[in-house]
């Protein structure tokens, strides 16, 4: 996986940003180099200075002249809109509308562009155009300028309420509605009574809201709310309408441990990041908490999957952890060591042609320091490609009508195992297909030879598997599964007490509860790769939990 701002973002991630594509995306992307949660953005009306005597005319001489239109929207005449003429971006008289929407300039002699703004009803239109640059320039002199007119898109209300989980309303909850795909947003907090209103322009949203620290982040859905971004619903509301939007937060899991920097306290503050997964890209959307003062940390997680990032950005120390949450669970306690970066890293590039037939090689690029080795992973339309785990990539026909791209993994001891992946090629073309051939003249049907018996099938080597951790009821227990041949196999565990299998126990560790106290516990690691044949290895019981 990658990082953009904290980290992830495509698959790489800037670093107090989400997983440069180091793997990376926006939430809303975040293509972390390590991803930043995307601050909410409320619209704003005075980059160059609005209020009306916002800078004052410069003395003039005696040539003016006068600049004269009317504003209206979609209702007719907007009245006491502020109109701005500025001769320069710094520098703006600004006058309000008439009840008719009209209003007329006396300025010097000179070339102006105009912004109507009325914040609290509208959209702020420069005339012309969609910014200062490149909005119209009109000439103020001994003629009269005359005829000036725009029409300024009225505002659309998002509002609702918000509830907690067991229907209460969440008082001074963040309510932040996306826009442009979560590359910006506008936001609001609720009130006592779990109410908000937003203002936007018209366009497509979708709608977030959270109690920092006691709710995760959850997404409105016509499904009903969801922590998972992937399933939110996003709508298209027009000028001038008003969209409901209730949300009920869900309950999250808490996780909570200790940062170490090299295995000692760190020396400055560390950014701790929830990163979802949302198709083949990762979004932020969770910010935890650091205490200085004993390393610890606390991050509220929704159900999902994520990479944690813990990023020391004063010592350029990072490190991140890929955790998947489902609903109802428990909270989890997590320690991370943030481990040194690269002083130099490199985009890795692809020489050869993305045809079917083809060879590919992944150039990693130079890093400094020089890494022991490099890691890699071929990824078709941003889907890892199993087994394709090599520098070089023969593009087979299941690459036709997709683009291909490569990880690289730089490993070095001591070091965090920093990762980029590369731009995708060109499309591999699909080949055509084929005439079809004239059907034969029947011919006897020869004697039919006997079919070959069939190659049996490879078989998978590993070590028996060990469980680590003390047995006592409380703490976890991990299983290290030892050596395992050849390369690219998966892995599935399953834990046991008593012999029995344990519902729902399927990761590499496992807490212990009260129901497995005066139990033993073993677990079984099963391997598998295609044309291989599987393999289960069980692991000796545990002494009985404490």
């Amino acid at each position: 996986m990658g990082r953009t701002p904290d980290r992830p973002c495509g698959r790489h991630a800037a670093r107090d940003a989400a997983p440069g594509s180091r793997r990376g995306d926006s939430p809303m992307s975040s293509t972390p180099r390590r991803g930043r949660l995307a601050t909410a953005i409320v619209t704003l009306l005075t980059t160059v200075g609005l209020l009306v005597g916002a800078a004052p005319t410069p003395a003039h001489a005696a040539d003016t002249g006068t600049l004269s239109g009317t504003i209206t929207d979609s209702h007719g005449p907007v009245a006491y809109a502020t109109v701005t003429a500025y001769g320069s971006i710094n520098n703006g008289t600004s006058i309000l509308t008439d009840a008719d929407g009209t209003f007329t300039f006396s300025l010097d002699y000179g070339s102006y562009r105009i912004l109507a703004s009325d914040p609290a009803h509208h959209l702020m239109s420069w005339i012309g155009g969609t910014e200062y640059g490149n909005a119209t320039t009109y000439t103020v002199s001994a003629t009269p300028v005359t005829g000036i007119t725009t029409s300024m898109v009225r505002l659309a209300t998002i509002s609702g309420t918000i509830h907690l989980p067991d229907g209460s309303p969440a008082s001074g909850a963040q309510v932040i509605a996306w826009a442009n795909a979560g590359t910006s947003g506008a936001s609001s907090t609720t009130d006592a009574s779990g109410h908000y209103d937003i203002s936007v322009g018209p366009g497509s949203f979708l709608v977030q809201a959270q109690v920092a620290g006691n709710y995760p982040t959850t997404f409105y859905s016509t499904d009903g709310s969801t922590t998972q971004r992937g399933q939110g619903t996003t709508f298209t509301i027009g000028e001038d309408a008003n969209q409901i939007v209730d949300i009920t937060l869900a309950t999250g899991t808490r996780f909570t441990g200790t940062i170490t920097s090299v295995g000692s306290k760190p020396t400055g503050n560390v950014s701790v990041v929830g990163w979802q997964q949302v198709g083949s890209g990762w979004n932020a959307v969770s910010q935890g908490t650091y205490n200085a003062s004993d390393g610890t940390y606390d991050l509220l997680l929704g159900a999902g999957t994520y990479i944690i990032s813990f990023n020391q950005s004063d010592a350029s120390r990072y490190t991140e952890q890929r955790v998947v949450v489902t609903t109802g669970e428990a909270d989890q306690s997590l320690d991370a060591d943030c481990l040194p970066l690269y002083d130099t890293v490199a985009t890795p590039t692809i020489t050869g042609t993305a045809a079917v037939g083809s060879i590919l090689i992944a150039d990693p690029g130079t890093w400094s320091p020089a890494p022991d080795s490099f890691a890699y992973q071929w990824l078709r339309n941003g889907t890892e490609i199993p087994g394709a785990v090599a520098s070089n990539y023969t593009v087979s026909a299941a690459d036709q009508g997709a683009q291909l791209a490569v990880i690289v993994t730089a490993i070095k001891t001591g070091y965090f195992h920093d990762y980029y992946q590369s731009s995708p090629t060109a499309t591999v073309p699909v080949a055509p297909t084929p005439t079809p051939t004239p059907t034969a003249t029947p011919t006897p049907t020869p004697t039919p030879t006997p079919t070959p018996t069939p190659t049996p099938a490879k078989k998978i080597s590993g070590t028996t598997p060990k469980i680590t951790g003390s047995a006592k009821v409380g703490k976890s227990l991990k299983v290290n599964r030892g050596t395992w041949s050849p390369s690219g196999l998966t892995y599935r565990y399953q834990w046991y007490r008593n012999g029995k299998a344990i519902k729902a126990a399927t990761k590499s560790s496992y807490k212990l509860t009260k129901s497995d106290k005066s139990k033993y516990l073993t677990v079984k690691v099963t391997a598998k790769r295609t044309g291989y044949k599987t393999l289960s290895l069980t692991s000796k019981k545990t002494t009985k939990v404490r």
